[in-house]
């Protein structure tokens, strides 16, 4: 029974009788069937049928968060004792945003990795929202919290955008003294992260407020990622608009300039996403590390 319990408990997680299956390598009648023999034996309905979409019952709801609960209880135990007698090496599963890691976590994961030799990674670089279940991620860092109750989230840090130009544009072509413009130049535009185009971008005054529209969807440039438009900017023939922390050091920043310094252009968090009931010695320690790296941001002032 209690590999049935595991195998409902995977099912819930999953959402899906056919990805239950695929997991266990089993075909999804016998998940179904399975199933159904652990609701004979407890004597409870667990699931309700007739909809497409895994629905849990009353009773089926709390044997979940119960039994979850419980086996993630001994699985930390189980690494923490191993973690303590130097055996347990563990692969983590981790999902970052490309650019912003760029800057800001990647340059420090080999020293973290010769610090704790018993850590591997594996480490997808993703702009759309995760999913920690379906793609059995250990942690990831994001810009879209998710909904799922299972989830640990944390705000790590909020990158402002604002528009920047190289000292090569500046000399070819001049700035913009006014939001109007920007119509004469170059501009690159943003592509949201779900690959849609926003149509107006707000310009915001960090003093006093103020909000200038600007028509986003008419850039001649659209982009959806940060170190490429960079590398536009950098090439002295566009305005782009840049993710504050990616020019967080000297390197990054030196040859550029900010286009209408006082205002923003938009605001992205990024959170912390881990399950609530994972708390393995070495998932603490990537926790730590990518806390770490994110306390070293210091924005410059161009």
């Amino acid at each position: 029974m209690y590999d049935d319990l595991l195998m409902f408990i995977k099912l819930v997680s999953l959402g899906s009788f056919s990805q239950t299956a695929k997991d266990y390598n089993t075909s999804q009648p016998t998940i179904t069937r399975r199933i159904q023999s652990l609701e004979q034996t407890l004597g409870i309905q667990l699931l309700k049928r007739n909809t497409r979409n895994i629905e849990l019952t009353v009773a089926g709801h709390k044997l979940y968060e119960n039994v979850r609960g419980y086996k993630f209880s001994i699985d930390n135990i189980i690494r923490n004792l191993r973690t303590s007698e130097g055996t347990l090496k563990e692969r983590i599963r981790v999902a970052l945003p490309p650019a912003m890691s760029f800057y800001v976590i990647s340059p420090y994961i080999g020293e973290f990795l010769h610090k704790n030799p018993n850590i591997s990674l594996d480490i997808i670089y993703q702009r759309t929202a995760v999913d920690l279940v379906t793609q059995n991620l250990d942690l990831a860092v994001n810009a879209n919290p998710p909904s799922s109750q299972v989830a640990k989230i944390k705000l790590l840090h909020k990158a402002h955008f604002q528009l920047y130009a190289s000292k090569e544009y500046v000399n070819r072509f001049g700035l913009p003294k006014t939001m109007e413009e920007l119509a004469n130049h170059t501009v690159i535009g943003m592509i949201n992260s779900d690959d849609t185009v926003t149509k107006v971008l707000y310009a915001n005054h960090i003093k006093t407020g103020e909000q200038i529209a600007l028509d986003n969807q008419g850039c001649r440039i659209l982009s959806n990622e940060g170190l490429n438009i960079h590398q536009i900017v950098n090439s002295g023939y566009a305005i782009g608009g840049l993710w504050d922390t990616l020019l967080m050091n000297d390197t990054a920043n030196k040859d550029l300039v900010k286009v209408f310094p006082e205002y923003t252009f938009s605001e992205i968090p990024y959170f912390l996403i881990r399950d609530a009931e994972n708390k393995s010695a070495n998932l603490e320690a990537l926790v730590k590390f990518i806390e770490e790296c994110f306390n070293r941001i210091q924005p410059k002032e161009l």
